[in-house]
């Protein structure tokens, strides 16, 4: 799955009334409509395998979200010409106790796709919640059913 990578060192310039390398300018905040909560997906059960007790499985989370520094580059510096707005963490509970959590920056991409593995013994139940700069928190859920080994 892993393996080299390379690449060269080329310098990057961002343009001044600009955003940053990867985004836009620092617009207006973003609308309500903007956010959604987490999509949770698990691709053992979609591809039809389904879940066996103990067995360590891909979980996909992808949270609808921009991401913004509420910087822009103004003669050749960087300025705060907004609020910042972008997701700081997301935690993940299985029945009720937490599995993991991601500490998170503006440097994420807006609309986040997260992969990361899991192993459980039992049926229950997986949620995930994303919290942003505002601490509005988007929250889902799904259950978890395991299929008897053999």
């Amino acid at each position: 799955m892993h393996g080299r990578f390379s690449g060269r060192p080329a310098p990057v310039t961002v343009a001044d009334g600009t955003g940053g390398c990867a985004g836009p300018a620092a617009s207006d905040p973003p609308r309500a409509l903007d956010l959604r909560p987490p999509e949770i997906r698990l691709p053992a059960v979609l591809r039809g395998g389904g879940v066996h007790p103990g067995e360590v499985f891909d979980v996909q989370v992808g949270v609808a979200h921009p991401n913004r520094t509420g910087l822009t580059r103004r003669d050749g510096r960087f300025v705060a010409t907004g609020e910042p707005f972008h997701l700081t963490r997301i935690e993940i509970w299985y029945d009720g106790e937490p599995v993991s959590w991601f500490a998170a920056t503006p440097a994420l991409s807006d609309n986040p796709l997260l992969t990361f593995r899991l192993r459980v013994q039992h049926d229950g139940l997986l949620r995930v919640v994303a919290t942003n700069t505002r601490e509005q928190r988007l929250t889902a859920t799904v259950p978890v059913r395991l299929d008897s080994p053999g």
